[in-house]
């Protein structure tokens, strides 16, 4: 990790001696938080799609989690495409912890959500759903598109962390004058364990 950083400054100019010592610090720093956290995203499951049995295995998984992505899926080949994008994107966005789930065996969950199109994508930060990504519409309505389509829009949802500047939201359809945002995506609702009677609260409570 030292070395890395060693061979990072040694390729700065114009730098003097404290300051190159200030910049190791903080790189250094920098650099073991990220695999501490790596370590502990890991231990939580981060890194794949995991698969959620049914719905108390969906509050179980959310619970304690910054940033979750869950893909309510049926067996069909919309759902698939978006399944490859999203093992694409767990692998490389660590700090999100994604997961799916049988929309036609969450009847709960679905209602709930309001979930009316498969495949949809729920966002959820910090145990409140806050975001959906309802059908491909979002990507033009095909079935090819490329991943960083997806990356972009769940970045733009602050359901991925990236360092590069927030990117612009994409193109309305052309066959859609309405543009495919005001049906693809939607904020989103407070949710509620299974049984709870208070449909005000979240995830937290």
């Amino acid at each position: 990790m030292e070395r890395v950083v060693d061979e990072q400054l040694a390729s700065m100019e114009d730098v003097g001696d404290d300051d190159l010592k200030r910049i190791r610090m903080e790189r250094v720093r920098t650099m073991k938080k990220k695999k501490e956290d790596e370590k502990k995203w890991r231990e939580r499951e981060h890194g794949v799609v995991q698969d959620l049995p049914d719905e108390k295995a969906f509050f179980d998984a959310l619970k304690g989690e910054e940033r979750f992505v869950c893909h309510f899926y049926r067996e069909n080949r919309p759902c698939k495409v978006l399944d490859m994008h999203l093992q694409k994107l767990a692998s490389k966005h660590m700090e999100t912890k994604f997961a799916r789930i049988d929309a036609e065996k969450s009847p709960f969950l679905t209602q709930r959500l309001n979930i009316w199109m498969l495949p949809t994508l729920a966002v959820v930060l910090d145990e409140k759903a806050t975001d959906y990504v309802v059908g491909l519409d979002a990507f033009g309505g095909g079935l090819e598109f490329p991943t960083e389509a997806l990356e972009d829009r769940l970045l733009s949802s602050q359901a991925l962390l990236d360092s590069a500047p927030p990117p612009t939201a994409p193109p309305a359809h052309a066959s859609d004058p309405d543009g495919p945002s005001t049906r693809a995506v939607r904020t989103g609702r407070a949710l509620v364990a299974v049984g709870s009677d208070d449909e005000s609260s979240d995830f937290s409570s």
